[in-house]
């Protein structure tokens, strides 16, 4: 799929620069040249198959995010359809993500467990609010945890470093089955791969990428087939061999949020 140019017009917006592609479609900085400001545009693959219903409930799901208010989720500004593709326009953070050069920079793996344990205590406070608002964010990965602020010497651990975006919209395509691919990030929880979406799989998302925080690197590693297989029948390697700051205790809450089952019957977010 050829990508936007600079200085197109995509519905009232015009294209700044491309930011990246996924699964789902591309992302672009771009001026709302109604409100004279920039965003972020996330545009969707052509859908020629998609039904009407299908992208009422994309509207009537964007809207409905869209009216939840909290620091540390990104509005949703707008969503639409245009030139036959489905798009949404959020905040826009020139930092980037967790894998801009800004994200690695100063964000680098592996954390210490005070440091990784409250910024995921953040970000579950702020998933857990979504889900009460009976909303999931569905694909919870390291490039919708966007640089909200650097952290520095004199920063505390309540300041609030992330912003948690996209929530719902690739969620969307995956559970419209509208995807080019069957591949799925390396957060997706195991019961994704037949379709099933739940809150536990935002936790389940959390859960690897607090993982990744303490041990730098995944707690599963190898080709999609083999590394499905690990999540569906197996546990990572030992927290506490990769981390020796890691207690126990942190070790087992971390483990059960990452347990292949049963998925339905785990505490909510917030008990992470």
């Amino acid at each position: 799929m050829q990508e936007l140019a600079e200085g197109q017009m995509f519905a009232r917006y015009r294209i700044l620069r491309a930011l990246g592609s996924s699964l789902v479609g591309e992302s672009y900085a771009a001026e709302d040249t109604l409100l004279d400001h920039t965003v972020t545009l996330k545009v969707t693959h052509p859908w020629p198959s998609l039904p009407n219903s299908a992208r009422y409930q994309f509207f009537q799901e964007m809207q409905g995010i869209s009216l939840i208010v909290h620091p540390q989720l990104t509005a949703i500004l707008d969503c639409g359809d245009a030139q036959g593709r489905l798009y949404i326009t959020r905040t826009h953070t020139e930092a980037g993500s967790l894998l801009s050069d800004v994200g690695r920079t100063h964000f680098p793996s592996p954390l210490t467990p005070a440091t990784a344990i409250g910024y995921a205590s953040q970000l579950a406070e702020a998933l857990q609010y979504l889900h009460n608002k009976g909303y999931i964010h569905g694909a919870l990965t390291f490039s919708n945890i966007l640089i909200n602020s650097i952290p520095n010497a004199s920063a505390s651990l309540e300041t609030t470093p992330f912003l948690i975006a996209d929530a719902g919209y690739t969620y969307f395509a995956q559970h419209m089955g509208q995807l080019q691919t069957i591949m799925l990030p390396a957060t997706a929880a195991p019961e994704q791969w037949q379709h099933h979406y739940s809150p536990a799989c935002d936790q389940y998302a959390l859960g690897v990428i607090l993982y990744f925080w303490l041990a730098g690197r995944l707690p599963f590693q190898g080709r999609p087939q083999e590394v499905l297989r690990q999540k569906q029948y197996g546990l990572p390697p030992s927290l506490i061999a990769l981390n020796p700051y890691v207690t126990m205790e942190q070790e087992a809450i971390l483990l059960r949020a990452l347990h292949p089952t049963p998925r339905d019957a785990i505490p909510p977010c917030s008990h992470l």
